[in-house]
């Protein structure tokens, strides 16, 4: 099935509409200093930018924003690099939607009775959702390589996980039985 339709498969993916982030009243913005990298990664973390660039979950930038947060750099197991926001500044002022996860007893009794059952692999979910101009422009990050923002939802954000699950149940709401 994948090889029969496999334009499907391709990229990412990208769910109905953009998220917006709220700021608390009050909010000050934070501006973080790009973090050191070693100079042995320099190169991994320059393709890396490129790539993230290049399947358009980040964009680079020049326009003064407000808010500007560092990145952490990780070596996953596989040798490649893994660039994560480090938001700190902006988790404290966010104003989390605290959307409730399902339990699985809850999830157990939806599905009593139904007798085909599919299986979502949601590698990447939270890349799956689009933020709004204005959201974007709070992720801006520094780097050696200069500034960017993130177009589609950071994993990082501390209410990453309440807007994935209501566009998860926004989007499968009528397969329900």
């Amino acid at each position: 099935m994948i090889d029969q339709f496999a334009d499907v498969f391709e990229g990412i993916g990208q769910l109905s509409g953009v998220c917006k982030l709220k700021l608390k009243e009050g909010a000050v913005p934070t501006i973080q200093p790009p973090k050191r990298v070693p100079f042995a990664s320099e190169k991994r973390l320059k393709a890396e930018l490129d790539r993230l660039e290049q399947m358009k979950i980040i964009e680079k930038v020049t326009k003064p924003t407000d808010w500007v947060n560092s990145v952490v750099i990780v070596e996953k197991a596989n040798g490649n690099l893994m660039i994560c926001l480090d938001p700190v500044g902006l988790n404290k002022n966010l104003k989390r939607p605290h959307y409730p996860i399902p339990t699985f007893e809850s999830i157990a009794q939806r599905c009593a009775g139904a007798k085909i059952f599919s299986k979502l692999d949601a590698t990447n979910g939270f890349s799956s959702m689009m933020l709004d101009d204005e959201t974007s422009d709070l992720t801006t990050f520094n780097t050696i390589y200069g500034r960017y923002i993130s177009k589609r939802y950071p994993f990082v954000l501390n209410s990453a996980q309440d807007y994935f699950q209501r566009k998860m149940e926004e989007t499968f709401e009528n397969l329900w039985a």
